[in-house]
């Protein structure tokens, strides 16, 4: 049960804090929607994996930017218990918040970069799998990017549902 939920809580978990950061002008709003389109393709890619009998495991990149995303966290509260507690001046506080924004773009791009090693990672496993695998492999990838620029809008559209009708295969499959 901890294997299959876990990583569902510590995505959730993440998730809620930075939401709350973000709601209180510590996170960047891009910097929020690139960590939440990661984590929940990450999800979603390992509901696929299971799906098809692949078990992907915590990658050192995940991990990397598991422990950015803590200390930039981490950082956010001080600057908050300093600004509270009137313990540092407001030009320090200015200061400690553009360094403290310049550590959430850094969590996003390790996001982005360990999401990229996920996906290489799920396709080298798949590579010797069958003509079937390698499909889902395109789909997952076109439909990541098929409304670039406001183009193909009714592919998109096919695509998430797709992509939904798989996810609740997946996880009907699982819970049973």
């Amino acid at each position: 049960f901890g294997k299959l939920f876990d990583p569902f809580a510590d995505v959730f978990a993440n998730l809620t804090v930075l939401l709350a950061f973000m709601l209180s002008g510590y996170v960047p709003l891009p910097v929020f929607i690139i960590i939440l389109y990661r984590e929940l393709n990450i999800l979603f890619l390992r509901m696929l994996a299971r799906g098809n009998g692949i078990t992907i495991g915590a990658k050192k990149g995940g991990k990397t930017k598991t422990v950015c995303y803590i200390l930039a966290e981490g950082f956010t509260l001080l600057i908050e218990l300093l600004i509270v507690f009137s313990l540092a001046e407001k030009s320090v506080t200015d200061t400690m918040i553009i360094i403290n924004k310049s550590i959430y773009w850094v969590a996003a791009l390790l996001s982005v970069c360990s999401f990229i090693d996920y996906l290489v990672s799920y396709r080298k496993s798949i590579r010797g799998k069958s003509k079937l695998l390698r499909r889902t492999w395109r789909f997952c990838i076109s439909s990541a990017f098929a409304n670039r620029r406001g183009r193909y809008k009714a592919r998109a559209k096919i695509n998430r549902r797709r992509i939904f009708d798989t996810l609740r295969i997946n996880f009907c499959a699982v819970t049973q």
